[in-house]
């Protein structure tokens, strides 16, 4: 498979377009979900013990503890992640 690339300065600078064969889409599609980046963990609510997505963007800090480690965001709620952060 080719891969050719053409720079367009007419094109808005987020935008970004693929032409492919449809017999190509999942090929695609797979290389495509490898590039982005999931950029929230799962995190255990010291409360109700329930899991929880939570962004990145709204933690404050992590403090390390023997087998897991807390998590304080933003808005002052505490979390549990469940592996150790070296």
């Amino acid at each position: 498979m080719k891969i050719i690339f053409n720079w367009d300065s007419k094109c808005a600078q987020d935008t970004i377009v693929v032409h492919s064969q449809p017999q190509n889409q999942a090929t695609v599609e797979s290389a495509f979900k490898k590039l982005t980046f999931d950029q929230s963990i799962q995190v255990r609510d010291a409360r109700t013990d329930r899991l929880q997505n939570r962004s990145l963007t709204a933690i404050e800090s992590f403090t390390a503890f023997g087998h897991l480690a807390k998590v304080a965001t933003i808005d002052g709620n505490s979390y549990y992640y469940p592996s150790n952060l070296k």
